[in-house]
């Protein structure tokens, strides 16, 4: 959860009695130096199941939440071992500073070792199982998802990532896969 005191989300998968399956999203903020959640969001997973009273009375709220919370964790600390392993961020691919006349500065271009460090870190992470791999490489490298996802195509298009179909992650170069 960011310093912002913004709404922090947390999911889970949950397969209900009637054997559907459900993408739970819980929105967490601090409010009196306690985490409380102040929304929720049961969506179908895939073929769009209507959601019945029945299936929701099923829905054990607190466990689920707990289970959410439990998974995010271990998704940090996933993303933290990645970080510490790869050399933790890299200053330069972080935003750029602004001139004195307060316009931004071009994008600079980056170096090769630059795209080698992104395109292992990305592939590390596909490795470790990451359900956002593009995400996830942007918080071990200190980007905004829309910086990472960016850098991560043009690793592709150098060919240090495998070309892949939109919405596949693909973190090796190994063929066959």
């Amino acid at each position: 959860m960011g310093a912002s005191g913004d709404p922090h989300e947390v999911r889970t998968s949950w397969f209900a009695p009637d054997g559907s399956d459900w993408v739970l999203t819980f929105r967490l903020k601090r409010i009196g130096g306690r985490t409380e959640c102040v929304g929720m969001e049961v969506a179908s997973f895939g073929d769009r199941t209507p959601l019945r009273a029945q299936t929701l009375r099923a829905l054990r709220f607190t466990s689920e939440l707990d289970r959410a919370r439990r998974r995010e964790d271990d998704r940090r600390e996933r993303l933290r071992a990645v970080a510490r392993r790869l050399g933790g961020r890299i200053p330069e691919l972080e935003a750029t500073p602004l001139l004195a006349n307060g316009k931004p500065r071009q994008r600079r271009s980056y170096s090769i070792p630059y795209y080698q460090h992104a395109a292992a870190v990305y592939r590390e992470l596909c490795e470790a199982g990451s359900e956002a791999p593009t995400r996830d490489t942007a918080e071990v490298l200190g980007l905004r998802p829309a910086q990472a996802a960016k850098l991560i195509e043009r690793c592709r298009i150098k060919g240090y990532l495998p070309k892949t179909k939109p919405g596949v992650a693909r973190g090796s170069t190994e063929e066959g896969e």
